[in-house]
């Protein structure tokens, strides 16, 4: 076997990494802007935001989650994962959504949006823990 010299790949989550865009890790996640449809280049850095306030969202609301295994109908492979519609439930802002004949439709879920809220989620359970183990 040869070496792979992968350049892009498009993850399930329609978004294209692409391997040699200069970062440091040699990686760097592009997303496609639901306003303008265009591809951007995905970052964490406070220096590309502005308005940084903590998240009003319950967080608690990740319980009413459920993971769910599936199989995904185009290339009949069975994954593990969460069902957009789903999610959009009890978090909308976690699920990105395209417009198809003038119809708002949940696309896929935002992971990178699940994922701070777990932080946040198990910051709260962590406190919780703390104060119930200092009342007894």
């Amino acid at each position: 076997g040869g070496t792979v010299n992968r350049v892009m790949r498009l993850s399930s989550s329609a978004r294209i990494h692409a391997y040699s865009l200069g970062s440091e890790t040699g990686h760097t996640a592009l997303g496609l802007r639901s306003s303008d449809s265009q591809i951007m280049k995905l970052t964490s850095s406070g220096r590309f935001k502005s308005n940084i306030v903590d998240t009003t969202i319950d967080s608690t609301l990740i319980g009413n989650i459920k993971c769910r295994d599936f199989t995904w109908t185009e290339t009949g492979n069975e994954l593990v994962g969460l069902i957009a519609e789903e999610v959009n439930e009890h978090i909308p802002k976690a699920v990105v959504k395209a417009t198809e004949n003038g119809e708002t439709v949940c696309e896929s879920v935002d992971y990178h949006a699940l994922t701070a809220l777990l932080i946040d989620y198990s910051q709260k359970l962590e406190a919780r823990i703390t104060e119930l183990e200092n009342a007894g």
